[in-house]
């Protein structure tokens, strides 16, 4: 008679060799938990990107309206620096017609005038007054300036663009009599040779808004 071979025993009397039916199952994910996985990480993820994106647009928008206000200050200075330094000298024009020493309110030609201050690093025998114009056309605003005060048929002046993305530009000035006028000089006779007392230029931007501001003539208080 063959006897069963029994399985070894510890001394704890716990019999080696022989393992458990839970011993060889590999636990791992379901085919559902996997795609409820990629699915959070694929929300995780366009959420995340979102967001830089977002972080990156701000930064762009910053950028261009720093770079903008920064144009604009500029400008405004450069205007600042010309009209305070008006001065009551006429001009002649290319045909030897009289100019007012300080003429705006036309469409496109917004002002027209003589300053006094022209710099002279190289000390060329020239006048320190200079006829400095400015106008407006395709939502720029442009800097003219003449070489000569009374010019002559060929006399063309020099020409930049000082600020972009203005959509309208609104001028008034200030008369002797504390009065805002809409063009200069104003309809009184009287008033042809003067100088406005001030004036306020309104600059509607792009995506700044109106932006008014005052200048004073030299001379005046």
């Amino acid at each position: 008679m063959i006897l069963p071979r029994r399985a070894p025993v510890s001394s704890t009397g716990q019999a080696l060799g022989v393992l458990g039916p839970d011993k060889n199952h590999v636990s791992g994910f379901t085919l559902l938990e996997l795609l409820v996985a990629v699915s959070v990480f694929a929300v995780i993820a366009a959420l995340a990107s979102g967001g830089f994106n977002s972080v990156l647009n701000t930064s762009s928008h910053s950028k261009e309206q720093m770079r903008r206000l920064a144009q604009l200050q500029k400008a405004m200075t450069i205007i600042a620096r010309d009209v305070e330094q008006a001065v009551e000298r006429p001009v002649r024009d290319g045909f030897g017609d009289r100019l007012a020493p300080f003429i705006g309110g036309q469409p496109t030609n917004l002002l027209e005038f003589s300053r006094t201050g022209r710099h002279n690093p190289g000390q060329a025998t020239r006048s320190h007054i200079q006829r400095i114009g400015y106008r407006h056309e395709d939502n720029v605003l442009y800097r003219r300036s003449w070489a000569v005060l009374d010019r002559a048929q060929d006399s063309e002046p020099i020409e930049y663009e000082l600020l972009e993305g203005v959509s309208e530009i609104e001028i008034r000035y200030l008369d002797s009599n504390h009065e805002w006028q809409d063009q200069w000089p104003p309809l009184q006779v009287d008033q042809d040779n003067a100088l406005p007392k001030g004036l306020e230029i309104t600059l509607d931007i792009e995506g700044l808004g109106a932006i008014p501001r005052l200048f004073r003539i030299r001379g005046f208080s």
